[in-house]
């Protein structure tokens, strides 16, 4: 199930950009039942199907050069410790597409510099 969601997830944000007009499908899974599978996870923020979704998001949108985060061992539980704080903090936005959203904080904490190599 959350390969299944990985995956569909990885479609949209690929897809996202040059859909004026196209239809495109979205994941069943809302922004309220992913922040609340999340919060049962407690400490533990890299629990498999919590983490799962948002790494999913942030290595796709790494691969593609879309973001550009700095090399460390700590990068997952930042990558989800912003993501978890964009939407918690944008409750307004919760209509949207959790892949949005999180796409959405992710270029925001890792910009791509306009004069940085990319490799």
């Amino acid at each position: 199930m959350m390969r299944s969601l990985i995956v569909v997830a990885l479609l949209i944000v690929l897809q996202a950009p040059s859909v004026a007009g196209e239809q495109f499908f979205t994941s069943r899974i809302s922004v309220t039942e992913l922040i609340d599978n999340c919060r049962k996870a407690g400490d533990r923020l890299l629990r498999y199907d919590c983490a799962g979704y948002f790494m999913g998001i942030f290595d796709q949108m790494s691969f593609s050069e879309q973001i550009c985060p700095p090399q460390s061992d700590v990068i997952s539980r930042q990558a989800i410790t912003v993501a978890l704080k964009f939407l918690n903090d944008h409750p307004e936005n919760w209509h949207a597409a959790p892949v949005v959203l999180i796409g959405q904080s992710f270029k925001a904490a890792f910009p791509c510099r306009a004069d940085s190599p990319r490799d």
